[in-house]
């Protein structure tokens, strides 16, 4: 595989640039676990940090168990501490205050660990079935804002909305500030890629690269 991709383990993504950012929005939570297993279940085997932030809506319990339907030796990715579950209690949210807390200063944090313990990548989920009203909108906004200046690192994110939750001008924002955005329809996941956001993340790379070969031949 491409250094500069990562595996989702989501057939219709299949491989990612690092900074990718996908939404999920889901109804029940089977679906939730259908979309979210695998793609942790393909980070592990490539050797990825996986950080699974979760709400009340879940147990602790509940989400091992159903990862062990998949992969066989998910206890000891936990206690390697490859696996990491938090509730989003552990994060000192209150009311998911999105403006006091910057979570991209606590991505920034586990990929530093991540690439301290010889990890490959880092990549999260995380559960804002807790999200509600206005905090919806101003969580999408700021999210995207502040993950503009993780795009080069070698991380990858799947956010997950309760659609029932959710009206149709949120929605339009949640397709609008990610990547790809995943929803089922007749039984059926769907696969919205934004391509004006791929085309401004690729622009930002290249950018990047032609400044890192300016370097190279600039005098010292």
């Amino acid at each position: 595989m491409d250094k500069n991709t990562s595996n989702s383990g989501i057939e219709g993504i299949n491989n990612v640039p690092w900074g990718t950012r996908v939404s999920c929005l889901f109804s029940k939570k089977e679906d939730f676990f259908q979309i979210a297993v695998p793609y942790v279940q393909a980070g592990l085997k490539d050797r990825e940090l996986c950080v699974w932030v979760y709400t009340d809506h879940f147990s602790c319990e509940e989400i091992i168990s159903k990862l062990k339907t998949s992969i066989d030796d998910i206890d000891t990715y936990i206690n390697n501490r490859q696996l990491i579950l938090l509730n989003y209690n552990q994060l000192q949210f209150k009311n998911w205050d999105f403006e006091n807390i910057d979570i991209n200063e606590i991505r920034k944090e586990q990929m530093k660990l991540a690439l301290y313990k010889g990890f490959s990548g880092f990549r999260t989920v995380i559960d804002t079935s807790s999200l509600s009203g206005s905090h919806v909108t101003k969580g999408i906004y700021l999210e995207h804002e502040r993950t503009k200046s993780i795009y080069q690192f070698p991380y990858i994110e799947m956010c997950f909305y309760n659609a029932d939750e959710m009206n149709v001008f949120q929605i339009a924002e949640i397709i609008n500030n990610y990547n790809y955005t995943i929803t089922k329809h007749e039984d059926e996941f769907k696969f919205i890629k934004n391509i004006e956001l791929s085309i401004q993340d690729n622009q930002k790379k290249r950018e990047k690269e032609t400044y890192e070969k300016l370097l190279e031949v600039l005098p010292i």
